[in-house]
């Protein structure tokens, strides 16, 4: 009889541990394809991570390779592939870590504006994409991307924009865009100047009032005082305004006077210089 139970014991043990095992790292699945946002701590640049429907978006990549930081921190462990790499619009401290997240992870489709770079690291970049046979996409106003129930809908730059001669200022060829999904929303503004804001802006006071209404807004340009406007701030009425800032930085940012903007308007404000990363998910918010 003592032998048949230590039998059992040693079938059922390794049976048992077996499910345990298996349920753990099941659940741990689960929990890893849960929708969130983080905007990444890169020091002066942006990075945004988003996970929709296990679909991986990554919205710039800050000027290095620290965005590998918050991918490999935020993504789940078995994933190296990023759906949609969007790139605002090509400056260094938005593409730089495109380096390394493209020799790190496989990219689906690369979504930038129709613009060229005029840095030389930008046409390497443009050089690896082509190597690695990445798909490019050139969105313009109206341009959307389902991704389940959730919504990417882009308002620029617009078809006329970029029909014009290319402007010196790289910064008014920045994605404009907003991610809705069921409960949350963000929009996200790259480096817009006030001149692109106050267009939008009068284009949405006619055509549509309610287009930048969104829960996080990505405060434009770092904050800059060439960046946010009061008509948009107004117009997007935002629960939160994102700066994604490094600490210290040469630039002053951000200014005062967004700052004071963010304050009349009682926005909750989160530096990524002073607060570190913000992460969400979005099923709780």
């Amino acid at each position: 009889m003592g032998d048949e139970i230590n039998l059992k014991t040693r079938v059922l043990l390794p049976a048992i541990a077996s499910f345990v095992i298996t349920f753990v790292y099941f659940s741990f699945l689960k929990a890893n394809q849960r929708d969130l946002a983080v905007f990444c701590n890169v020091g002066q640049g942006d990075a945004a991570y988003l996970r929709i429907n296990s679909v991986d978006i990554l919205v710039d990549a800050g000027p290095s390779k620290k965005v590998l930081e918050c991918l490999g921190k935020h993504m789940p462990f078995y994933d190296k592939k990023i759906e949609l790499a969007i790139l605002s619009h090509p400056q260094k401290d938005h593409f730089g870590g495109y380096f390394s997240v493209i020799s790190r992870y496989k990219i689906d489709y690369f979504i930038a504006p129709a613009v060229e770079g005029t840095a030389l690291s930008f046409k390497n970049l443009e050089d690896l994409l082509e190597k690695k046979e990445i798909e490019r996409i050139f969105p313009t106003a109206g341009y959307r991307i389902k991704i389940g129930k959730a919504t990417i809908i882009f308002f620029w730059p617009n078809k006329e924009y970029i029909a014009k001669l290319p402007s010196e200022n790289l910064n008014d060829y920045s994605l404009i865009f907003k991610l809705k999904t069921k409960n949350s929303s963000f929009l996200f503004t790259g480096d817009a100047s006030p001149i692109v804001l106050d267009d939008l802006s009068q284009w949405a006071k006619i055509n549509s009032p309610q287009a930048f209404r969104t829960k996080v807004l990505k405060v434009p340009h770092h904050g800059s005082a060439n960046g946010l406007t009061w008509d948009f701030l107004i117009l997007a009425n935002p629960e939160l305004a994102l700066i994604s800032v490094g600490k210290n930085n040469p630039y002053g940012h951000p200014h005062q006077k967004t700052l004071n903007y963010l304050k009349a308007s009682n926005t909750k404000v989160w530096r990524t210089d002073l607060n570190g990363e913000f992460k969400i998910e979005l099923g709780r918010w």
